[in-house]
């Protein structure tokens, strides 16, 4: 199997649900994602509990919602032998989850953070794929008000929120606007390059100054200690000058 640490913890961490029925299908749940053999039967089934756990009661489900952090983090990272890698499929159940624990929260602080941070990167990855309507529902979570164990995962939210914007409006604009796009990235890109090579040229420039500054300092310095210099006092003062004026090249860069 492909399950990573930190989700073994989000089986684990979930906080228990009130009803014993659901109880008793998470710690199900539980035992199959963590037995040590497991087949795809058992896989499917741990899936389906963990499901059933976070649909809403109309549909016959509990809507206990932490379930769906086990979800997101088991498509994530994937799970043989029967759940597959699926960024999109992540992504969209730390959506649903947070539609429900921004304002109500029911997990911790730290695992809130840490979901948010991970869509976050499923986004800005390109792996998401939200299409306009998950776009509008990640933009309407990032104008929220949250609840304060939720106040640091809405920073990652809102950051998130832009780079589905992004992706969105980038994947269906027109040919001519992709073009304009692409040729006003690239000038922004050789300008940035311009910028950094002059820099780099000015910083070695500076640098080069402030050596010989140094090493004239340092003559002066030795000339200024030689025993019967009569004129050590300027030297050593001369020195200091030096070292002065390279300390300021330095900082000029």
């Amino acid at each position: 199997r492909s399950l990573t640490c930190p989700t073994m913890e989000l089986v684990h961490g979930l906080p228990r649900p009130k009803e014993p029925a659901a109880l008793e299908r998470l710690v199900e749940a539980q035992r199959l994602l963590c037995a040590k053999a497991l087949s795809e039967e058992d896989c499917l089934q741990a899936k389906a509990l963990l499901e059933e756990l976070a649909s809403p009661s109309d549909a016959g489900g509990f809507e206990f919602y932490p379930a769906l952090l086990t979800l997101a983090s088991l498509h994530e990272s994937g799970f043989e032998p029967a759940i597959e890698k699926d960024g999109s499929k992540a992504a969209r159940y730390y959506l649903d989850l947070f539609e429900h624990e921004i304002t109500e929260p029911t997990l911790d602080s730290q695992m809130l953070g840490d979901a948010a941070t991970q869509l976050c990167g499923l986004v800005k990855d390109g792996k998401a794929s939200f299409g306009r309507d998950e776009v509008h529902r990640l933009d309407d979570l990032a104008a929220s008000t949250p609840a304060p164990a939720t106040q640091a995962a809405l920073g990652w939210l809102r950051f998130a929120s832009v780079e589905a914007q992004k992706k969105w409006h980038e994947a269906n604009e027109t040919p001519e606007a992709r073009e304009r796009r692409l040729n006003r990235d690239k000038a922004k890109e050789e300008a940035r390059q311009r910028e950094l090579d002059r820099q780099q040229r000015a910083a070695s420039s500076a640098i080069e100054v402030a050596e010989n500054l140094r090493l004239q300092g340092n003559d002066a310095a030795r000339q200024g200690q030689l025993p019967g210099n009569s004129g050590s006092m300027q030297d050593l003062r001369r020195a200091v000058v030096l070292y002065a004026a390279a300390a300021e090249a330095i900082s000029r860069c």
